[in-house]
């Protein structure tokens, strides 16, 4: 109830991924199945500025070609999308990652995470494969933090950001 506009893309083969929002979702799209990652991706109104809020999921080592392979191709996509951008998910890499270095530089964003999030099993994350990217303009609010076990294999990370809003 207290998000009531959802997209998700259970219905396509290989991509769990889910955004909820408060907000309305103008627009949604997601993707499995091609070069890059499986991925999901939901237009904000005016409202939160026409965000673009991404969920992406890479594959994990020790595929690491093909993972580097999906970031390149996710990174490209993300810069094509015009308005702000809020990139996060599971890329399966580490923050000194060449991945991820990639992403940032290529899709013109900014990693604002490096806490561990994986595995939540033991019940003490170690290691940070789990990150939020926020495109230029966009600013954190409070810090990301590890949240409480959703029966997941890896904790969340959440955190507050500013967007800056259109008229």
């Amino acid at each position: 109830g207290r998000y009531p506009h959802q997209v998700n893309c259970f219905a396509i083969d290989y991509c769990k991924l889910a955004i909820l929002s408060k907000l309305p979702i103008l627009k949604s799209e997601a993707r499995a199945g091609w070069e890059g990652p499986p991925y999901i991706r939901a237009r904000l109104g005016p409202e939160a500025g026409g965000l673009n809020v991404f969920g992406v999921h890479t594959i994990r080592f020790p595929h690491s070609r093909a993972q580097f392979r999906q970031a390149a191709a996710i990174a490209d996509l993300i810069e094509a999308i015009p308005g702000p951008k809020l990139v996060m998910g599971d890329f399966n890499a580490t923050p000194f990652s060449r991945s991820l270095s990639m992403v940032e530089e290529r899709a013109s964003l900014r990693r604002i995470t490096h806490l561990p999030s994986w595995p939540a099993q033991a019940g003490l994350p170690q290691i940070a494969i789990d990150h939020i990217f926020l495109s230029p303009g966009l600013r954190t609010l409070e810090a990301p933090r590890i949240g409480e076990p959703s029966g997941s294999d890896h904790y969340p990370i959440a955190a507050r950001i500013a967007v800056p809003l259109t008229r």
